[in-house]
């Protein structure tokens, strides 16, 4: 006869379920943020973990439903959490990488620290206040982050010079310049910028400018076409810049004469 399994190390409970859709929501997290960078889908993502992380564990204790198995799966799915939103905002470039390094070190000292505690009865690092509190500042923290990473894409913008202009000059490096283009040329090409001239329309996006701005294909775009000039009316630089048209304000003022 078969011994019924006891409580704690049942497997197949509601709270254990909920935390395995959580492990499973982490690759789908990490993919919407680096794939397509569907903030909206993410943050709903993360928004359904925390509800899940709070749910677990009270419907653990309102079912009679503890496990060994949901007391690993809980901390676990936290951190792997963390770390996913950690990972894709470093590469999206929101925050630095020396805070992506730090956050994970904190956790593998932790860990460290669980030799020593068996040597004082303690089987895991036990759950605290502090930590659960600390756990929930970095999720919530995280989403502002993400938020705050814009609606996309604010403009798209080429230059085209004439070969001669361009050549012998430092354009063509990967270091930034330590001033304008225009001056960077007046210097090197001992030539004056003169007067621009300015053409604004509006328009669609093409398909490539719409998947860089993040825009639908039907919203409107603004694009504006600068080209400056010498005194003899000869183009010397032409700027091309294609903006959101619900990211835009243009604002002028001009005496009357």
């Amino acid at each position: 006869m078969e011994d019924t399994p006891t409580r704690s190390s049942r497997v197949w409970t509601v709270p254990n379920l909920l935390s395995m859709g959580r492990l499973a929501g982490v690759p789908v997290f990490l993919w919407l943020v680096l794939g397509p960078e569907a903030d909206g889908w993410a943050l709903a993502l993360l928004m359904l973990s925390g509800i899940t992380d709070w749910l677990d564990g009270y419907l653990a204790r309102r079912l009679n439903q503890t496990s060994q198995l949901g007391q690993i799966l809980d901390p676990v799915a936290d951190r792997l959490y963390i770390l996913a939103v950690v990972i894709g905002l470093a590469m999206r470039e929101i925050i630095p990488w020396w805070v992506a390094v730090i956050l994970p070190l904190r956790d593998l000292l932790l860990w460290g620290l669980v030799p020593l505690l068996r040597t004082r009865g303690y089987s895991a690092l036990p759950v605290h206040f502090l930590g659960k509190a600390a756990t929930f500042n970095l999720l919530y923290a995280f989403p502002l982050l993400l938020l705050g990473d814009g609606d996309g894409p604010v403009e798209l913008a080429s230059m085209w010079l004439p070969m001669e202009l361009a050549s012998g000059t430092s354009l063509a490096s990967p270091d930034l310049l330590d001033e304008s283009i225009r001056h960077h040329l007046q210097a090197r090409k001992k030539i004056r910028f003169d007067h621009a001239v300015e053409r604004i329309s509006a328009r669609r996006p093409t398909g490539e400018e719409a998947g860089l701005l993040q825009v639908s294909p039907d919203a409107p775009v603004l694009n504006v076409i600068v080209t400056a000039y010498d005194a003899t009316a000869r183009p010397l630089q032409v700027v091309d810049i294609v903006l959101p048209g619900d990211r835009h304000e243009i604002h002028d003022a001009y005496p009357f004469t």
